[in-house]
């Protein structure tokens, strides 16, 4: 019998609130086992210098999620040293649990990108989409989306999930966070106490280290 996962991938610089309201509900909604939360090594959309360390980043996941069973980090895509293309993640992860039925946690307004992704035709073949709706989105459009990729609408497996969303972005609590704003209450207390810790999102941060973001 197959076990039903939930995938969440992401920069996660840094995890907040609304990245764990989100896996709770598609958890919930979509009847799934567990979220594997999986921090990208290298984003294909962003530079090496513009992100913080995978260290720090993978050790925020841990923390936010520290105490939710249901809840775990896989570190995968630590070693590679090219871009993280999430068909390379779903095939390492379909070799090694051939048991899971994988359901990919994307936006809706990721699904307008979709298209661009490396392979997208090959993606579908591999999970079913757990879409998050999105405000300020449009109804998410899956005969488009067929047309786009030049596949049967019938290939497209997916379900909706509706999550209240929290206006939380993880580029404002960067920002806010380098100003001297606080931002108690946009990710837990203690993803809180290890950014300050580590000095992350400050200027002396910026400027003097070497350690790749």
């Amino acid at each position: 019998m197959s076990i039903r996962i939930g995938i969440f991938g992401g920069t996660f610089d840094p995890i907040h609130l609304a990245h764990l309201l989100i896996a709770e509900q598609c958890r919930e909604q979509a009847r799934l086992e567990k979220i594997l939360f999986i921090p990208s090594a290298v984003p294909p959309h962003k530079t090496l210098t513009n992100i913080s360390s995978f260290s720090d980043r993978a050790r925020m996941v841990e923390l936010a999620i520290a105490g939710n069973s249901r809840f775990e980090i896989d570190l995968l895509e630590s070693n590679r040293s090219g871009p993280s293309y999430t068909l390379d993640t779903l095939t390492e992860l379909h070799a090694s649990h051939p048991d899971w039925d994988i359901h990919f946690i994307i936006g809706a307004d990721g699904i307008l990108d979709l298209p661009g992704w490396h392979k997208p035709r090959e993606i579908l073949m591999k999970c079913q989409l757990c879409i998050v709706n999105r405000p300020g989105f449009p109804d998410v459009d899956i005969p488009a989306l067929s047309r786009q990729l030049n596949t049967e609408i019938e290939d497209v497996k997916f379900s909706i999930v509706s999550v209240a969303q929290l206006d939380i972005a993880s580029r404002d609590i960067r920002a806010l966070h380098k100003k001297g704003a606080s931002i108690r209450y946009m990710v837990p207390d203690s993803v809180r106490n290890w950014i300050v810790e580590r000095g992350l999102y400050s200027e002396t941060k910026e400027l003097g280290s070497t350690e790749q973001k």
